[in-house]
């Protein structure tokens, strides 16, 4: 039109004019064509950085080699074909915007590099299209009509910000691709799919969601999860040979949480949580560790074993597994398994473990709570006890070899136990850790041992009432026959002295709490006293004086577990003791010397632990104590504040414990923990307060020869009236 106006204005005769409008059009022309392609050189050279602005079409050339293309900040690219097309060897990056109506936003061949910081968007194909050795870095977003990103062998893909395809996510199914998700993968399909000895990684960050499977990888691949996957279909689904799978985050699928092949190896310590009519773990042979969670809801198994499973299979459980059978094994299965349990295992169909042909071994140590039936299957199957452990374990039937290695427990039989009286009505094994009453045990010496300090040489005094708060915590090592656990606990006690020259008399009684917690992290103990006494002292020289004290009172014992293991149970009886001790501080020299023997028993009844079906007697405890102090006291502020150091002593007894299942009565096996002798350094603390109010601190740290570490402190109040 512009050419029309030119001709009709000025005629064949103005030729000078002519050729300004000519001049004029040609200008035009190329401002239109600058505006219209903002990526330049164009065309372009290879090994040239082509530089993208403004709104353009983008930049295609497929022969493009060497080079670099980069989509500036506020850049747009709005093609109907691809907005980037280059060959081999060109690094891509886009901090503006890239998108296609009719293909890929971003297609390239071999040894592309892309980085997206801004926005890739195809809406009928991928986001990005590459071939082989490939690297994309994603801090962006990417959104495909197909898949959001599909790249070829040998490629590494990291996102860190959002990927979403209408088919994938992420589809390298390749050899060799590494994958790693930061940010959020969507899609209707697969989330990420990798080829064979791929490497996939869902960090603490990361989330995928998937309307099919989450991870799909092949053979030999290695896939780790930190993040959330929530899938419609599969959670990880790495059917193939050798494959790796670790969760440490969250699997939440419709299908099998894990689906793997033969040769597995899979560890979770995270959850997996399954709602369809499918599996937790489904393998068909390999090593299953797990410390997490593994729940199956639907009606369908916590860990599956397939029939084409031919190698031996371990299974590790140290956490919590629950399906419609807790590990399952199908009717045709002919391998080995050898399970290890020490965590929850329930069968909420009524059977806990099934495994079918094979010879099938299931270990059960500290801390396993089986709910259900034990069912070993056909083949020559072992049943063992590999550590203290208590539980009624029901099997399918006797013929399993039973091993219970020497620990606690009745193997009863139709033929050797009256059925009628069983937990169950099956073969069973009923086992009855003593942990829990070693505990106790160690309750009443530290309790013996805690009193007597903080009675120590009772403050002479006239018409002196005294108050003085204790407690202490030790941890306990595993022994041979007991589990470790740590015991804490305090008191309280108050007395009133009453002064005759150099001697005092005096009453006092309080109460106390210890507690221990196993570490199976099943049972609990308490043991809860009260008491009250009498106290008498004498100055028997300037600087040294003597005291003894007798207690007597009642007290409780108790065990808390769950019902899988011992029940709760509780027993009461009498608490008595006795103690005797010196003091010696002379005046000339800055040292005190402090000593104290004495003896801390408990006399209990018997305890019924309903879980088991067990009568258990001989619940007592007996402890003779000494110690040895010596402390240099020095001035601080108002008070004193003395280091010290104290050597313990304790030599302990028991009545023998026993218990009675089922008609038959076996004597508990237990290690002594509290006989020793231990050394403690320490520190005090002595101020007097307002109206000869004094008070007092202590705390003290150590360890014995049962490498027991100890932390035991006093706080005391005495107030004159």
């Amino acid at each position: 039109m512009i050419f029309m106006m030119c001709v009709s204005r000025f005629g064949a005769a103005l030729k000078g004019a002519g050729l300004l409008c000519g001049v004029s059009i040609l200008a035009l022309s190329l401002s239109i064509e600058t505006s219209r392609a903002a990526c330049a050189p164009d065309p372009a050279a290879d090994g040239d950085d082509i530089v993208c602005t403004g709104t353009s079409d983008g930049f295609r050339d497929d022969e493009f080699d060497d080079g670099t293309v980069t989509v500036e900040t506020g850049a747009v690219i709005d093609a109907d074909d691809q907005g980037i097309l280059v060959k081999d060897d060109v690094g891509i990056t886009n901090d503006g915007s890239v998108g296609s109506k009719d293909d890929h936003a971003i297609e390239g061949d071999d040894d592309v590099t892309v980085t997206n910081n801004g926005d890739i968007v195809s809406v009928s194909k991928d986001g990005i299209h590459v071939d082989k050795d490939a690297v994309i870095v994603n801090n962006g977003t990417i959104t495909g009509g197909d898949e959001g990103i599909q790249a070829g062998e040998r490629s590494t893909i990291t996102n860190n910000g959002s990927i979403t395809g209408d088919d994938r996510g992420i589809d390298a199914e390749e050899d060799d691709v590494t994958v790693t998700n930061a940010g959020s993968v969507g899609a209707e399909s697969d989330g990420i799919r990798v080829g064979a000895d791929g490497n996939v990684t869902n960090t603490a960050d990361g989330v995928i969601n998937a309307g099919d499977d989450g991870i799909q990888a092949g053979e030999n691949s290695r896939v780790v999860n930190n993040g959330k996957i929530f899938a419609g279909k599969e959670g990880v689904n790495a059917n193939e040979y050798g494959v790796t799978v670790i969760n440490n985050g969250i699997i939440n699928s419709v299908d099998d949480a894990i689906n793997a092949a033969g040769g597995a190896t899979i560890v979770n310590t995270g959850t997996l949580y399954v709602t369809g009519v499918q599996d937790g773990i489904d393998l068909d042979d390999g090593n299953v560790l797990n410390t997490g969670t593994i729940i199956s809801v639907g009606g369908e198994d916590g860990i599956d074993f397939d029939e084409n499973g031919t190698g031996p299979s371990f299974v590790t459980n140290t956490g919590h597994i629950s399906g419609h059978i807790g590990i399952n094994a199908d009717e045709a299965d002919m391998a080995d398994q050898t399970i290890l349990n020490t965590g929850t295992l329930i069968g909420t169909g009524g059977t806990a473990v099934a495994l079918r042909g094979g010879n099938d071994t299931l270990q059960v140590g500290s801390g396993s709570l089986i709910d259900g039936l034990i069912d070993l299957g056909a083949g020559n199957n072992t049943f063992a006890i590999i550590g203290p452990v208590s539980g009624v374990f029901t099997l399918a039937d006797d013929s399993y070899d039973v091993q219970l290695n020497g620990y606690n427990a009745i193997y009863v039989t139709p033929q050797t136990g009256a059925r009628s009286a069983l937990p169950v009505s099956a073969p069973a094994v009923i086992a009855i850790d003593s942990s829990p009453f070693t505990a106790i045990d160690a309750s009443v010496s530290e309790f013996g041992m805690d009193l007597s300090q903080a009675i120590g040489t009772a403050p002479s005094s006239d018409r002196l009432f005294w108050a003085r708060a204790f407690g202490g915590w030790s941890d306990f090592d595993a022994a041979a026959m007991t589990q470790g656990f740590d015991l804490g606990g305090g008191g309280f006690v108050a007395g009133r002295n009453w002064d005759h020259g150099n001697s005092m008399l005096g009453f006092f009684g309080g109460g106390a709490l210890y507690g221990a917690s196993l570490d199976d992290g099943v049972h609990d103990t308490r043991f809860l006293a009260g008491f009250a006494g009498l106290r008498a002292a004498r100055s028997v020289a300037p600087d040294t004086t003597v005291s003894g004290s007798v207690w007597l009172g009642g007290a409780e014992a108790r065990i808390e577990s769950s019902e899988l293991a011992s029940g709760d149970g509780s027993t009461t009886g009498v608490i008595a003791g006795f103690d005797t001790g010196f003091a010696y501080a002379p005046a000339a020299a800055r040292f005190v010397l402090e000593g104290a023997a004495g003896y801390n028993g408990f006399f209990g009844d018997t305890m019924d632990l309903d879980s088991l079906g067990a009568v258990i007697s001989g619940v007592a405890s007996h402890h003779f104590q000494a110690s040895l102090e010596a402390g240099a006291p020095f001035v601080l502020g108002g008070g004193t504040l003395p280091p010290f150091l104290r050597v313990e002593a304790d030599a302990s007894t028991d009545a023998g414990l026993s218990a009675t299942a089922v008609g038959t009565t076996i004597g508990l096996g237990a290690d002594d923990v509290t006989s020793g002798v231990g050394i403690f350094g320490g520190v005090k603390f002595q101020a007097m307060a307002a109206d000869s109010v004094n008070i007092s601190a202590r705390i003290a740290v150590g360890t014995d020869t049962n490498s027991t570490l100890s932390v035991d402190g006093k706080l005391t109040l005495t107030v004159p009236f």
